[in-house]
């Protein structure tokens, strides 16, 4: 091979790493400069997604609908959560030149539920990119079109649009919102089965559980250990189950995370002659608002500043110190959101503008005051 050639692979490489940081981490940024011309950024596909709610019965249905109901009783928790997301709104929100915020929203089967809300940020200066999960059954302060509740943060997108989701956000985490990104998780089923799967570590109950929702044969998966070769369907059922784990939404996210992991080290290995056909697949199942000019700017800055080199932390909000399930109940949580928040802002950008009290009564305090009253 001319040297001509190798450095126009190598180049091709480069880009197509950029794009795999990019996009595969739900960030749909078109940086593949060489393609960026070849479709409307624009007119993406309606949004839509596999990570339902399902519930088992209606029983079930209706302990959630009273637990809810029974948070929202509760004034003191319902004003302290106002208070802290009303808070300095907008002039309180931590930014940097150097820090890239991304929210990325996957919905569920009726396209309205955001049922995995992950926030991904490049910071320059550290040469780190961070993967924040935040889990949906979050209780929290929503408020849109003059309509304000309390309720799990994945209602947010069903009253208010991908708008009111980002505003709720920014309230909880106090950092700014760059671009978000909306994600049909189906498309990565096709893009798993064109690379011949993704390996991931799989445990036995994990397996019983996929089984569980298995509806083909293709789904079904009769081996598990620390290397396991999915199909897209099955890696697929690896990011939905969550109810064969006591901390529920809290393992899926984790899932979720290493599945992106897997596959990303998958898609490293694609050359470039097949980057145009997968390319084609992801972009009909993404929306973001990134126009043209910002992807081919932010493909600019990827490039020149390496992203492709820099190292991923993955990290799930809130913190295990900063919730506390409501009574037992672990389909919702009661978080501390400045806290979470402050943590949350040190990791991104390794400071923050949240000073916390120490006689402050916390949302947490709020509840357990509540459950031991007599």
């Amino acid at each position: 091979m001319s040297n001509k050639k190798t450095k126009k692979k190598q180049t091709g490489l480069k880009v197509f790493l950029v794009f795999l940081i990019i996009i595969l981490f739900f960030t749909a940024v078109w940086l593949a400069l060489r393609y960026i011309f070849s479709f409307e950024v624009d007119s993406f596909f309606k949004d839509s997604g596999v990570f339902e709610d399902m519930f088992d019965n209606e029983e079930e249905k209706e302990k959630q609908i009273d637990t809810l109901e029974e948070l929202r009783s509760d004034g003191n928790l319902y004003s302290l959560l106002k208070n802290w997301a009303l808070e300095n709104t907008g002039n309180s929100m931590m930014q940097d030149k150097n820090v890239i915020n991304i929210l990325v929203a996957g919905l569920d089967a009726t396209g309205e539920h955001s049922d995995a809300l992950l926030i991904l940020s490049v910071n320059k200066n550290t040469q780190k990119i961070y993967l924040s999960s935040i889990m949906r059954d979050c209780y929290t302060f929503i408020r849109t079109n003059g309509w304000e509740a309390a309720a799990k943060i994945n209602a947010a997108y069903v009253n208010g649009g991908i708008d009111c989701l980002i505003d709720t956000v920014q309230n909880d985490y106090k950092i700014k919102i760059d671009h978000y990104v909306t994600v049909n998780f189906t498309t990565f089923v096709n893009v798993v089965d064109a690379l011949g799967g993704v390996t991931l570590p799989v445990k036995q109950y994990e397996m019983q559980a996929m089984n569980g929702l298995a509806e083909t044969e293709e789904e079904v998966l009769y081996d598990y250990g620390d290397e396991v070769r999915l199909n897209g369907s099955q890696a697929l059922l690896f990011c939905r189950i969550r109810k064969c784990d006591a901390d529920g939404d809290i393992s899926r996210t984790r899932r979720q995370r290493m599945f992106l992991s897997a596959l990303a080290e998958e898609m490293r290995g694609v050359s470039v002659s097949e980057l145009p056909g997968i390319v084609q697949t992801l972009k009909q199942y993404v929306k973001t608002d990134c126009s043209a000019s910002e992807i081919i700017g932010l493909g600019t800055q990827a490039l020149m500043g390496k992203w492709d080199q820099f190292e991923v932390v993955s990290t799930g909000f809130p913190l295990e110190e900063n919730r506390m399930d409501y009574n037992g109940r672990s389909w919702v949580w009661i978080v501390d959101y400045p806290a979470d928040a402050q943590a949350m802002q040190m990791m991104i950008y390794g400071k923050t503008n949240i000073q916390l009290s120490e006689n402050r009564e916390t949302a947490i305090d709020l509840v357990r005051s509540g459950a031991d009253a007599p």
